[in-house]
């Protein structure tokens, strides 16, 4: 999903490749307008909440759980380009989620059958997620109101709220997507025991401003940060 047809030159050829090993695969690249039509005409109640979210980034993380539920199939972040077929990965799955070690789960790359209770769950919880206390920042906001930390608590609370199978997880050494705190991998590494992933990833996380830059680094750098505020502490109880 991009604002327009009109894509970046960093994602412009993802369209192209992913139909390239896909032939027999329904490629579509949704756009802005398309989304909101989407959640206009088949989920009209969640569409007042839609508008209503101060960031485009929270309305493409809502419409991602909307085409699955209705399409179902595969959704892919623009950064995201499959190197062989995915046949294999989806055979017999009826929801699969992609988990990132040290984030929990992440909403890039998910796949699901049409009316997935899950996703329906998703939709529905929405509206009940849109403002909160720790609303705090654009990236905080974000992540908690409809993107990985919204879907990581879903997750965490589906086994316990419907006698259903929990969704089937996407490994971090299939999709290439490792840690937060380090750039994603297509080539082989002695930590990714099946060598090569089946994607690889361009520039992403364009959505993030400075808020983001800020709180990943303190989370990636939580160690030397904590020593750093300790140290500080130190300093102005032995001074006073």
């Amino acid at each position: 999903m991009y604002r327009t047809t009109e894509l970046p030159e960093d994602w412009a050829h993802v369209p192209r490749a992913w139909k390239q090993l896909h032939a027999d695969y329904q490629y579509m690249l949704w756009t802005d307008e398309q989304l909101r039509q989407l959640i206009a005409d088949d989920y009209p109640w969640l569409l007042a909440t839609y508008d209503a979210y101060p960031h485009d980034t929270q309305r493409w993380d809502a419409s991602r759980f909307a085409i699955l539920h209705k399409y179902g199939g595969v959704y892919a972040d623009l950064d995201i380009q499959a190197v062989e077929r995915i046949d294999a990965l989806l055979e017999g799955q009826q929801l699969l989620l992609p988990h990132t070690p040290n984030v929990g789960l992440t909403n890039a790359l998910m796949a699901s059958v049409a009316a997935h209770p899950f996703m329906g769950e998703a939709l529905r919880l929405l509206p009940a997620y849109a403002h909160a206390w720790y609303h705090l920042s654009k990236h905080n906001t974000v992540l908690s109101s409809t993107g990985s930390t919204y879907l990581w608590a879903l997750y965490m609370r589906w086994p316990d709220s419907a006698e259903r199978e929990p969704p089937a997880l996407l490994q971090p050494h299939t999709w290439g997507k490792c840690s937060v705190c380090r750039p994603p991998t297509t080539q082989h590494d002695p930590d990714l025991p099946e060598g090569r992933p089946l994607f690889k990833h361009a520039r992403g996380n364009s959505w993030h401003a400075l808020d983001s830059t800020l709180l990943l680094f303190l989370f990636c750098n939580l160690e030397l940060c904590t020593g750093l505020a300790v140290c500080a502490v130190a300093f102005v109880v032995l001074r006073s």
